[in-house]
Formats: structure tokens, C-alpha cells, sequence
């Protein structure tokens, strides 16, 4: 995988692998997302499995039995994962600019080899460049929006 400074991501390397060597500038409190949530109907007591997608948790919209609302979420039953967001910055190059970037870890093995790391220590990150788009109120996309960078290594 081709190594990438921060400051010299454009467009065409969106949705392309890199590593980056940067040092861990601040991190967020890990959150539990639901990625397969299931519900009970209460009517005939069929289970029903909905892929969730976002953090608004997508109810059923129909029963095998034809009842269309008012499910039991079965929390326990449903499949979460951890997610992480960590902010990681470059040393610049001949003293120009410190450059952030936002980045995302999916999954426990990656948050747990993250405790390890201390702030402002030097670690490489292998993963792919995406783009997350902003959002006005009513959830239209208002630009192109930053650079983020979905992790799916860590070197320590």
C-alpha cells in the first residue's frame, strides 16, 4: 500500500487504500451501533431482522401476519458493533501547515489496539479514503464536505 500525506489528499484518491504515518491528536468515546436490529411482532410472535443503516433505528414495516407497527425491539438478540472516531495529525514538511484528519474505526480488535496508543504518538494507519458529506437541517447534502479516512489497520 502506497504511503500519503495528509495535506496531499485530493479527490481522484477517494475510495483508494493508503497507510498514513501521523500521531494521534484526540479521540472520541467509543459508541455501540446496531447493525442487524430484530423485532417480535406481537401479534403472532415471528421474529423479524432489519439492517439498520445511519443512528435512527429502522423499524419493520409489516408482519408476515399483516401487522404494520408497534414491534418489541429485542435488544439483546440484535448485532452491534463498536465504532470510534480519532483525529490523527501530520508534522509538516518544511514548516508548512499541521493538517487534521478525521478517521474511523470499526470494530473492537481496532479500538482495542488504540488503547495502547498515548496522545501525540506516532502510529501508521492502513485503510481507505472517503469523503463525508455535510448536511443541512433537513439532511440534504450541502458540499463535497472533508476527507476522512476509514481505518482498517493500526501499527503501533
Amino acid at each position: 500500500m502506497e504511503e500519503i500525506l495528509i495535506n496531499e489528499i485530493r479527490g481522484w484518491h477517494v475510495g483508494k487504500q493508503y497507510t498514513i504515518k501521523c500521531n494521534l491528536k484526540d479521540m472520541e468515546n467509543v459508541i455501540f451501533r446496531v447493525e442487524i436490529a430484530y423485532f417480535e411482532c406481537p401479534s403472532c410472535a415471528s421474529i423479524i431482522q432489519v439492517k439498520q443503516k445511519g443512528d435512527v433505528l429502522k423499524n419493520p414495516e409489516l408482519c408476515s401476519c399483516g401487522r404494520k407497527s408497534k414491534f418489541d425491539f429485542l435488544r439483546e438478540k440484535s448485532q452491534r458493533i463498536e465504532e470510534q472516531i480519532i483525529y490523527v495529525t501530520q508534522k509538516p514538511r518544511n514548516f508548512g501547515i499541521v493538517h487534521d484528519l478525521k478517521c474511523y474505526l470499526i470494530g473492537e480488535e481496532l479500538i482495542n489496539k488504540l488503547e495502547k496508543v498515548k496522545q501525540d504518538q506516532e502510529i501508521v494507519l492502513a485503510g481507505k479514503i472517503g469523503i463525508e458529506q455535510e448536511k443541512n437541517q433537513s439532511g440534504n447534502s450541502l458540499n463535497l464536505g472533508k476527507y476522512i479516512f476509514h481505518v482498517k489497520e493500526i501499527f503501533i
